[in-house]
């Protein structure tokens, strides 16, 4: 029998040799990547916890936020409220003690009267922006009207609304959230977006609410200053985007610069009142 000669045995061991390393390589690919694909699936859960809980602490914060807001609006109405009323009063009592005659007394404090009302007044805007008890006692479509007309009334803008009856579609905590998302979309307005003209549009199609509000502003870049965006207005974007998503619906912002900005909220029914 014919022995291979030492070089032909040696190239036939290098060749096992190499197909085995070559085997081992594969081996530790194929490991390497179960290895980072667990690890990827791994983040991917984290991930999905981490957002979990950075939702759920969003929802409690804006809860939070909702009850000292109403905290607040209570001791605007009745504390400072009351004491400004009671100010009043010893102006006029003032006013009444001394003679007629002293016309310089009688001005400052029928300047000083002037002056507490505005005060007053501005403390009960302050109070109703900080806790719309309105929705309690007129209902979400007639206090919707009544904050679009008393925005109106506070900046130079005009407003056009046009909405359907949605109130008896939501129970009380998402009326509040609702008029939290026109209340924020006309704040932004009025303070960033130079407009002349607002129309917000609520209508009910199947089962879901739509909520449009437009400005003839002078629009933004979405992407860059858009709802994930770090400044005040990118702020009030978040917060409204939170609150249609704590109701289960969601937000759309479109803009053009120079044009003008329309924010798009669409809400599904989640409770209708017995009638």
């Amino acid at each position: 029998m014919k022995k291979d000669p030492p070089d032909s045995l040696d190239r036939e061991q290098k060749k096992m040799a190499e197909a085995e390393r070559m085997r081992r390589a594969l081996l530790s690919i194929l490991e390497d990547e179960k290895l980072a694909k667990e690890r990827i699936k791994a983040s991917e859960k984290a991930l999905k916890e981490s957002q979990g809980r950075l939702q759920l602490l969003s929802s409690h914060l804006l809860n939070v936020q909702e009850k000292e807001w109403r905290r607040l609006a209570f001791e605007l109405h009745d504390d400072l409220g009351q004491s400004l009323t009671v100010l009043k009063l010893k102006l006029r009592d003032i006013k009444k003690r001394h003679p007629t005659d002293l016309a310089g007394l009688n001005l400052d404090c029928d300047q000083a009267n002037a002056y507490v009302d505005q005060i007053i007044d501005k403390v009960r805007r302050l109070s109703h922006d900080l806790c719309p008890s309105c929705i309690e006692d007129l209902g979400l479509d007639e206090s919707i009207v009544m904050l679009v007309e008393e925005f109106c009334q506070h900046t130079n803008l005009k407003a056009t609304v046009e909405t359907e009856q949605i109130g008896d579609l939501f129970q009380l905590q998402h009326q509040i959230y609702i008029y939290r998302i026109v209340q924020e979309s006309l704040n932004n307005i009025q303070k960033h977006a130079n407009a002349r003209n607002v129309s917000i549009t609520i209508k009910k199609k199947a089962s879901r609410v739509g909520i449009q509000i437009a400005d003839d502003g002078m629009g933004f870049d979405v992407e860059g200053t858009g709802a994930r965006g770090e400044n005040e207005f990118g702020l009030g974007l978040t917060a409204m985007e939170e609150r249609a998503r704590m109701m289960g619906g969601e937000m759309k912002v479109y803009s053009i610069i120079g044009i003008g900005t329309r924010i798009e909220v669409k809400l599904p029914f989640v409770f209708r009142k017995p009638r």
